[in-house]
């Protein structure tokens, strides 16, 4: 046999599926710490001028090269932990409906997909209608309220509520892109949305959901210089660090947005149009293409990872930084009202990244529908309407700046 090899085979660390998804849980995990880790240590040498001496700059050049020698293999190492195509299969995998209509000779164009979420609840529609309509009244309300508070209360002029201000902005974004139509779908017997406005909804969704994950970052960040290098607070977050940090969250949003709605619209669609879900959510278009979503699921699964582990890392480091300075302050005094300024984030945090991590950072392909529509109600409607009274009932600074604009609106004399 002397056929030229034109490609190989890499057989990895094991065959077994239990164990490939742990293993790329774990290696996913390690991956992001390197970049997190090389990355923190580039950007404290450069911006530090104490640290501008040979052995700083040996040291950074190594943190460089220590990223490009684990981006070299990990990547295509976590790949092969999802990927099946070099497994033998006594069975073949069950077709998505866009793969059985490419099958089947159907090629016609999708030009519009039907929205089917919660239409299996014909009964409760005009109920459903009214229970989102006060959770999308009360999440304007409640963001919008916070927005302005921190806007009119000079007290509250400092980087955590400018970020908490942010954080309702965005709040008030994704809510906006996902609630209005899931509203008007609730009364329609037309539930369509047309391929154009799908691209958009699903754009300015990433984009948003991608922003604040890494706004919650900067958050935890500024807890942390704020509880451990207080003496420092003033210079390190100024309001050109805040700003930049708000547009770093953007880039981050803007640059996964565009990878994702790329990854799925690039695919093609010819027939099957009835996406299982209230929304022009990823993993129920997938579903729908018409040829195989393997490498797309994939980039889902990796990219999604990606840009929930960064911030989570530097969330879980920042706050280990933090629990133990508490631990070590005096007064008791001081700990609690350290406590109290995260304990509202931590919850938030602890919301928000678990039920982004369900939907999107598992294979691509098993999760159940209606538990995805279930959990994702959370993160794109409920989430939005909790942050504002978590942050205020849980925050003495925020429920005195309220109480304060109450007395003088009640009684201004």
């Amino acid at each position: 046999n002397h056929t030229t090899v034109t490609r190989f085979i890499l057989l990895g660390l094991t065959d077994q599926a239990d164990q490939k998804q742990l293993l790329f849980a774990i290696f996913l995990m390690i991956y992001a710490v390197t970049l997190v880790g090389n990355l923190g240590m580039i950007e404290l040498i450069r911006a530090s001028s104490a640290l501008h001496t040979p052995m700083y700059f040996l040291l950074s050049v190594l943190s460089f090269l220590d990223i490009c020698n684990s981006s070299v293999f990990t990547p295509r190492l976590l790949i092969s932990f999802l990927t099946t195509d070099h497994d033998y299969q006594l069975s073949p995998p069950q077709m998505t409906p866009g793969e059985l209509a490419s099958a089947t000779g159907n090629h016609t164009p999708v030009t519009q997909f039907i929205l089917l979420g919660f239409s299996s609840y014909a009964d409760l529609q005009e109920l459903l209608f009214v229970v989102f309509l006060l959770i999308y009244a009360m999440t304007l309300i409640g963001n919008l309220g916070m927005m302005a508070l921190i806007f009119a209360d000079a007290r509250l002029h400092s980087p955590m509520y400018f970020f908490l201000s942010v954080l309702s902005f965005l709040d008030i974004c994704y809510s906006s892109v996902v609630t209005p139509k899931l509203l008007v779908n609730f009364l329609a017997s037309d539930k369509t949305i047309s391929f154009e406005g799908c691209v958009v909804q699903l754009t300015f969704f990433v984009v948003h959901v991608t922003a604040e994950s890494f706004l919650l970052a900067s958050m935890a960040y500024d807890r942390f210089v704020a509880i451990c290098q207080p003496l420092h607070y003033g210079s390190v977050m100024t309001k050109e660090t805040c700003v930049q940090l708000v547009a770093t969250s953007y880039a981050f949003g803007a640059a996964n947005s565009a990878i994702q709605t790329g990854n799925v619209f690039a695919l093609p669609f010819c027939g099957p149009n009835q996406v299982t879900h209230y929304f022009c959510d990823i993993p129920p278009l997938l579903r729908l293409a018409c040829s195989n979503t393997a490498t797309a699921g994939v980039v889902l699964y990796i990219f999604s990872a990606l840009v929930t582990l960064l911030p989570a890392a530097v969330i879980l480091t920042s706050y280990s930084l933090v629990l133990v300075t508490i631990g070590k302050m005096r007064s008791a005094a001081g700990r609690e009202k350290a406590l109290s300024t995260c304990a509202s984030h931590f919850l938030a945090i602890a919301i928000f990244y678990g039920t982004v991590v369900f939907t999107y950072v598992q294979p691509h392909g098993s999760s159940d529908d209606t538990n995805g529509q279930i959990v994702s109600v959370f993160y794109t409607i409920i989430i939005p309407m909790l942050n504002p009274f978590i942050y205020s009932l849980r925050n003495k600074e925020v429920k005195d700046a309220l109480q304060r604009k109450l007395q003088v609106s009640i009684f201004p004399c």
